[in-house]
């Protein structure tokens, strides 16, 4: 069974995002991960198989919304450069 994992974090520069004409400001935003399931049972482990960021909401709603889809290596390239820190969960 496929699990969603949503995960908070900062940007501290903006985010160039491949197959995008534009980039992320700076912020706080969330990463939703689509995560399928371990392809043994030995070894829970799932993989990530859809990561994507959805827009920050602004007041008055309404309107089309799109989420930022990320190509594979778009986060791990940014946290090798050190533009992201995952943020602690809300508890």
């Amino acid at each position: 069974m496929a699990r969603l994992r949503t995960r908070p974090l900062t940007l501290s520069a903006a985010l160039r995002l491949a197959g995008y004409d534009r980039t992320l400001p700076p912020g706080r935003y969330f990463v939703e991960a689509d995560e399928g399931p371990p392809a043994s049972k030995h070894a829970p482990v799932y993989r990530r198989i859809l990561e994507r960021i959805p827009p920050r909401q602004r007041s008055g709603g309404g309107g089309a919304v799109r989420s930022w889809v990320l190509a594979p290596g778009d986060m791990d390239a940014a946290f090798a450069r050190g533009d992201v820190v995952l943020d602690a969960p809300a508890t």
